[in-house]
């Protein structure tokens, strides 16, 4: 989810570089709701039909992003927010299935 990475770059030193495509798909959606100011390099066919992805950079949470870390909290599964002698938080599903 991309606040869950919003989060994340909230709490990291930038500028940070970003490696992992799922991450870089996520920052994309950052970027254009104007949260985040990035550098990411459009993806380009490799060998074999397969796509190459080179690392985005992130320079700068902007004041919307910032804002919008404010207004929603991390999430309640965040590891960063555990500390020792809190209970983990139970799996629940997303949604819920009635067979009636």
């Amino acid at each position: 989810m991309p606040l869950e990475l919003l989060h994340t770059l909230a709490r990291a030193p930038l500028p940070v570089r970003i490696t992992d495509t799922a991450d870089i798909d996520k920052l994309r959606a950052l970027q254009a709701a104007g949260q985040v100011r990035a550098q990411i390099p459009p993806a380009r066919q490799g060998l074999g039909g397969h796509e190459e992805q080179a690392p985005a950079v992130v320079f700068e949470i902007t004041r919307l992003g910032m804002m919008a870390v404010q207004a929603f909290g991390p999430p309640a599964h965040d590891p960063a927010s555990w500390t020792p002698g809190m209970p983990l938080p139970a799996a629940r599903p997303s949604f819920q299935a009635s067979l009636r």
